[in-house]
């Protein structure tokens, strides 16, 4: 039964942990996913942990990172799809989703969904065609010959997210 299990996924330890340590008053917390008992599962599952983390852990805004475009309507429409055991409203409802299609973050923002293409293309302050953002990750070599040192950008500084997940 569904119901059942995602009621073993939310009294976890492991998630109930993790919840604890984002508390305020922690700075830094660095967590593998698969100790959460999401790796493998139905993004919907992992939808739900996110959205634990953004009621009960004290997270504001959380990255999404996929790797192809594709990916990234399948997460949003995850996303726009997950209605939470405790509330009849949908998971966009609760929370301001955005799929990075631009070189813009929303501030209101508190989850944005974008591929490892735009996001870097973001950091490094350039544009991204439709197909470059489409092509996997495995084929950035053509978009840069050498790997480039990724520098500091004031315009997404570091405190901009608080949990990066990757799928």
């Amino acid at each position: 039964d569904d119901d059942a299990s995602v009621g073993l996924l939310l009294r976890r330890p492991g998630l109930e942990c993790l919840v604890d340590d984002l508390a305020p008053h922690r700075d830094v917390l660095l967590f593998q996913v698969d100790h959460l008992g999401l790796v493998g599962r139905p993004l919907g599952r992992v939808v739900q942990g996110l959205r634990l983390l953004l009621k009960f852990g004290g997270a504001k805004r959380i990255l999404f990172l996929v790797d192809t475009r594709n990916l990234g309507k399948q997460a949003h429409q995850e996303f726009m799809a997950y209605t939470p055991p405790d509330d009849a409203r949908k998971f966009t409802e609760l929370y301001n989703v955005q799929r990075l299609a631009g070189s813009t973050i929303d501030p209101h923002a508190q989850v944005c969904i974008s591929t490892i293409q735009r996001m870097y293309s973001m950091l490094k302050g350039r544009e991204l065609s439709d197909e470059d953002e489409e092509a996997s990750v495995s084929g950035l070599e053509r978009l840069f010959k050498k790997p480039e040192p990724l520098d500091y950008n004031p315009a997404i500084p570091i405190e901009t997210f608080d949990i990066i997940v990757t799928d």
